[in-house]
């Protein structure tokens, strides 16, 4: 059974290798765009904000984190982070606004998560290019303040974020290698108590019978 589970992981291995290099090939397909031009930069000087999106996807949701840092020369405890996003691809992770506080002179960072949607895959798709956006506001001493940014991603079909980070496709591999090796640990145990009843009950048949 060992040689059996050993000879499985590095088959499993081998096929996410595979699927890795097929993610890789796929970044010259065709796009498709969700959300771009959607949110127009608008940039006040007191108020500057700025869009990333962290490289490193999670397993095995796939969220990704929108970080924005706003650079700000006001000061202000209801600062609000509207957020602009293809709400057909994703799912938004607490509100739809946010509220931060900001000082003058200082950076504020603030991290906004959103999960792909379950059963988007389809069969020979596109790729995605994403654009997520976000608008922010405060209004001190009776005088408006807006801007307004934005960040595009490229995702696979699978809505795997496009290039995939180390992190990720470890964090992949280690999984797919665990869920097979339970699937096979309990096939071979089932496979050795069906044997083993097999050769119990042949074991039986060929007992004589007690003599009267």
């Amino acid at each position: 059974m060992f040689k059996l589970l050993t000879t499985a992981t590095v088959l499993v291995l081998a096929l996410s290798l595979v699927t890795i290099q097929l993610v890789i090939a796929q970044e010259d397909i065709e796009v498709d765009e969700y959300g771009v031009g959607e949110t127009q930069e608008i940039i006040d000087p007191a108020l500057k904000p700025a869009l990333t999106i962290d490289p490193v996807q999670q397993w095995p949701d796939k969220r990704i984190r929108v970080n924005v840092t706003i650079d700000s020369q006001i000061t202000s405890d209801r600062v609000s982070l509207d957020w602009e996003y293809p709400s057909t691809l994703f799912l938004i992770q607490g509100p739809l606004r946010d509220v931060v506080s900001v000082r003058e002179g200082q950076v504020t960072t603030f991290t906004k998560e959103f999960v792909p949607r379950e059963g988007l895959r389809v069969i020979n798709s596109n790729n995605k290019r994403v654009e997520i956006g976000v608008r922010v506001n405060a209004f001190v001493q009776d005088v408006n303040y807006l801007s307004a940014t934005n960040v595009e991603g490229t995702f696979t079909p699978d809505m795997e974020l496009i290039p995939q980070s180390a992190e990720y496709q470890r964090s992949k591999i280690i999984s797919t290698v665990l869920n097979w090796a339970v699937v096979i640990f309990a096939v071979s145990v089932i496979v050795i108590l069906i044997v083993m009843g097999i050769k119990r009950f042949r074991a039986y048949l060929n007992t004589p019978d007690p003599e009267t």
